[in-house]
């Protein structure tokens, strides 16, 4: 005997993802496979859009929510993928799963298909060694670095989409402190304080040597100090 036997014979139309033969059979398996009961893997639904999302938008690491939902769209309109429909209305949930499982990175409005070739980037022009061809040296006594510098270093990528995931992934936090502002401001051109520059914090680009100097701390901020 090779120990395997059918425990239940479902025929079903695989092209819907979510109609009540692949719900039945989907049901079924968690009830009697200890695999998929003890771990839950991508479901049916969600793989094909992950597959659906790959192929369309091959060789393109970011993309917009509104792309993603036109081309589906598109895609019923053409009747070329019948599994399209069924997206529709639960797109930013069914997102928010693919998230979660870390397949894709989901933020406002951007979906990261290709993480490792974004991260891949990120290490090489930020973290590398000096020696390494992409690297760009941005440590600094405070690790602070402005937005523009940074969407400079990663164009064409999208500076909000960009700012987004490297928040997200911890490299990096957007400094929104009025006062902190201030103290920086006070190190950079007067040129930046009219274009209302964003600052980040790279805990990861701050020089292990000493500093020259310090910021002084406010009287009434006293948290609010550092190099």
């Amino acid at each position: 005997s090779s120990g395997f036997h059918i425990s239940k014979f479902i025929p079903m139309d695989c092209r819907q993802s979510n109609s009540r033969d692949i719900i039945k059979l989907s049901e079924h398996m968690k009830t009697t496979c200890d695999t998929l009961r003890n771990q839950y893997g991508i479901v049916y639904h969600l793989h094909q859009l992950f597959t659906f999302m790959l192929k369309k938008f091959d060789g393109i690491p970011t993309v917009r929510f509104k792309e993603v939902q036109e081309a589906l769209k598109a895609s019923v309109k053409a009747h070329k993928n019948l599994l399209a429909f069924t997206y529709a209305k639960d797109l930013h949930s069914d997102l928010c799963e693919l998230n979660d499982m870390g397949y894709i990175i989901y933020l406002k409005g951007w979906i990261v298909l290709d993480q490792a070739a974004l991260l891949s980037r990120v290490q090489g022009v930020l973290f590398a060694p000096a020696d390494f061809k992409q690297h760009c040296e941005l440590s600094n006594a405070t690790g602070v670095v402005p937005v523009s510098t940074v969407a400079e270093l990663f164009s064409p990528l999208d500076t909000d989409m960009l700012v987004q995931v490297l928040c997200y992934l911890e490299f990096c936090r957007e400094i929104h402190d009025h006062n902190v502002l201030q103290l920086i401001s006070q190190d950079h051109s007067p040129q930046s304080e009219t274009t209302n520059e964003r600052y980040l914090f790279f805990s990861g680009l701050v020089r292990v040597e000493a500093p020259t100097g310090i910021w002084k701390a406010n009287p009434q901020f006293p948290h609010v100090c550092g190099w």
